[in-house]
C-alpha cells in the first residue's frame, strides 16, 4: 500500500495517511484506529494491510501476521488457527465483525488490539474459538493466549458500574426492579442482559432490559397496620402487623366473640404518604373469609373512609392471592368485611371473624421524584430482597446483587456439549507479555480438571502493573473464573462472574504481591 493525498475534512475509503508526526487527524471513529497504531511505531504503520484485501490469498488454514506488519481486521476472519507476530488491529467502525479460529496465539512481540481507553470498541466484536484438532504444546487447545512478550489490549464499551444492589424487594411476578444506582448513570442500556442473584432458596435468574424508565406501577411500601380487633386473645387471632411481615404462615384474625358489634372486622394499612393505588392483593383463610368485602381509602387519619372497590365473590383459598383493581388516591387503605354476608359463608360462625394472611398494594407514590427502574422482558420467579431492613434497632442493607452481563466485545466459542465435555475455551497471558482486557465478556470457558486452563489467567507475569482485567463478565465456566498466578502489581477490578464452577477469583500460589 502506498500513501496518498487525502482531504482531511473527510474520510475517503481506501485512503491511508501515514505522516503521523505532521498531521493532527480528526476522522471520527477511524481516528481511534490510527491513534492506537501510532503506539506501535511508524514502522508497523508503514506496513498496514487490510484483511478484506488479504483474505482471498490467505485461505482458511493456519494464518500468521508476520513481524513488522500491521493488519486491519475490517472483515470477518475464519481460519484454522491465527498466530500474531506483528499487529492485528480491529476496525472499530465496523459492527458485528467476527474472528473465528481454533486458537489465537500472540507471541514474539505480536499485538492484538481491539479499541483503546480513549476510543473503545462500542460496536459488537466477537472472537470465536472453535472446536477442532489444533493443539499447541504449551497452551493446549482452544485458547486466546500470549507467550513471551505478546500483547493483548481489548477495550470494550465502558460501564461506569458493572453491578449494583436492589433498592427494594422484588417478588414474583413483578417485571421491574429498583436499583441502588441510576441505571443510565451506570451506562446500562436497553437490550443488556442482567443477572439477579438469589437471596432465598430460589434461583439466580437472567433477564434482558426491555426499558429503562420511571415505574408506572409497583409494589408500595406499607408502613404500618391496625385492625378493629388487634389482640391475640384467642389462639386464632394475631396482631395486624402479621399481614405485612412477609410470612405466609402468619396472619391476623378478627374473632370477636363475645360482644361482637359487626364493625370490628377490618384491617387498615398505612402508606407513609400520598399514593395512587392501582390494585390491592389479599390472602384469606379457607374458612374464615367474607363473601362480600370492601377496599376503602382515605387521605390522612382524620379523613373519611371512602369505598374504592367492592368484592361480592370473596370466597378464596389460603395460599392464593385475590387481586382487586382500585384506582384511587390514598395515604391509607383498609380491607373491611361485610358483617351480614359472613353469616352466609357456610363454613364458620360469623363471630369467628375473618383471617387474613398477607396484604400487598401496588401503585405509585405521588410526592416523590420517581427513580429510573429496569423493566425486564420476563417477570422474576422468586423473592429477591433489596434495600435496608431494621432488626432490633439496627439497620442492615440486605440486598441481592444485580449484575450487567452484556459486553460489546465477546470471547466465545462452541458450547453445544459444554455440560458433557466439561471443556470450553481459555485465555492466558504466559510470561513477560501484557494482558489489558477491559469490559469484555468471556463465556463458556475453562476446562475442568486441567490445570492452567482458566477463563482469564495471568500466568507468571512477574511485575506487571500494566496487566489489567477490569469490568469483564465471565459467564459459564467449568474452571476458575480469574486466576492471578506468579504475577504482581496487576489490577483485577469490577469484574462479574456468573456460574463459575470453581473458584471465582484465585491467587494461585499465595505469594502474589501488590495486586
Amino acid at each position: 500500500l502506498k500513501s496518498c493525498a487525502c482531504n482531511m475534512a473527510r474520510f475517503l475509503v481506501g485512503c491511508l495517511v501515514f505522516a503521523w508526526s505532521a498531521y493532527s487527524i480528526s476522522l471520527g471513529a477511524a481516528e481511534a484506529n490510527n491513534a492506537s497504531l501510532a503506539a506501535h511505531g511508524a514502522a508497523a504503520v508503514a506496513q498496514r494491510r487490510l484483511w478484506s484485501q488479504l483474505k482471498s490469498s490467505k485461505g482458511s488454514g493456519a494464518c500468521a501476521v508476520p513481524s513488522g506488519e500491521t493488519w486491519l481486521l475490517d472483515a470477518d476472519m475464519r481460519v484454522e488457527t491465527l498466530t500474531i507476530h506483528g499487529v492485528l488491529e480491529w476496525d472499530i467502525t465496523k459492527d458485528g465483525l467476527e474472528l473465528r479460529a481454533g486458537y489465537v496465539l500472540i507471541e514474539l512481540g505480536g499485538v492484538l488490539q481491539i479499541g483503546t481507553p480513549e476510543a473503545p470498541m462500542d460496536l459488537r466484536a466477537t472472537i470465536y474459538i472453535a472446536k477442532g484438532r489444533s493443539f499447541h504444546p504449551l497452551v493446549g487447545k482452544r485458547f486466546l493466549a500470549t507467550l513471551d512478550d505478546g500483547t493483548v489490549r481489548i477495550h470494550g464499551r465502558r460501564l461506569e458500574r458493572t453491578w449494583t444492589l436492589l433498592a427494594r424487594d422484588t417478588k414474583a411476578p413483578e417485571d421491574q426492579i429498583f436499583l441502588k444506582h441510576d441505571p443510565k448513570a451506570m451506562r446500562w442500556r436497553v437490550g443488556d442482559r442482567v443477572g439477579l442473584a438469589t437471596t432465598t432458596r430460589g434461583e439466580s435468574t437472567i433477564h434482558r432490559i426491555k426499558d429503562i424508565s420511571k415505574p408506572t406501577n409497583y409494589r408500595l411500601s406499607i408502613t404500618g397496620a391496625e385492625a378493629g380487633v388487634d389482640k391475640a386473645r384467642f389462639e386464632a387471632n394475631g396482631v395486624a402487623q402479621s399481614v405485612i411481615d412477609g410470612d405466609p404462615s402468619t396472619g391476623w384474625g378478627s374473632w370477636c366473640a363475645p360482644g361482637c358489634t359487626g364493625d370490628e372486622h377490618w384491617v387498615s394499612l398505612g402508606l407513609g404518604g400520598p399514593c395512587y393505588i392501582t390494585r390491592v392483593g389479599v390472602k384469606f383463610d379457607t374458612s374464615r373469609y367474607s363473601p362480600k368485602y370492601y377496599v376503602q381509602v382515605r387521605s390522612g387519619q382524620a379523613g373519611q373512609w371512602k369505598t374504592a372497590a367492592t368484592v361480592t365473590d370473596g370466597k378464596d383459598t389460603r395460599g392464593k392471592w385475590r387481586w382487586i383493581d382500585v384506582g384511587a388516591d390514598a395515604s391509607e387503605f383498609r380491607i373491611k368485611a361485610d358483617w351480614a354476608s359472613m353469616s352466609t359463608r357456610g363454613t364458620e360462625q360469623r363471630f369467628a371473624g375473618i383471617k387474613v394472611f398477607e396484604v400487598e398494594v401496588y401503585g405509585r407514590e405521588l410526592d416523590k421524584g420517581l427513580p429510573l427502574v429496569l423493566h425486564l422482558d420476563t417477570p422474576v420467579k422468586y423473592l429477591h430482597m433489596g434495600g435496608v431492613r431494621e432488626y432490633r434497632g439496627r439497620r442492615f442493607e440486605m440486598a441481592g446483587e444485580v449484575v450487567n452481563l452484556e459486553r460489546s466485545v465477546v470471547i466465545t466459542g462452541d458450547h453445544d456439549d459444554f455440560e458433557e465435555s466439561l471443556e470450553g475455551l481459555h485465555t492466558i497471558m504466559s510470561g513477560q507479555g501484557l494482558f489489558d482486557v477491559r469490559y469484555a465478556r468471556v463465556e463458556y470457558c475453562g476446562q475442568r480438571d486441567k490445570m492452567g486452563r482458566y477463563c482469564m489467567h495471568l500466568h507468571y507475569g512477574k511485575k506487571c502493573p500494566d496487566c489489567i482485567l477490569k469490568g469483564n463478565a465471565v459467564f459459564q465456566s467449568q474452571q476458575v473464573g480469574i486466576t492471578v498466578h506468579g504475577t504482581h502489581r496487576s489490577t483485577v477490578d469490577s469484574n462479574v462472574l456468573w456460574d463459575t464452577r470453581a473458584v471465582g477469583i484465585y491467587t494461585e500460589d499465595g505469594n502474589e504481591m501488590d495486586n
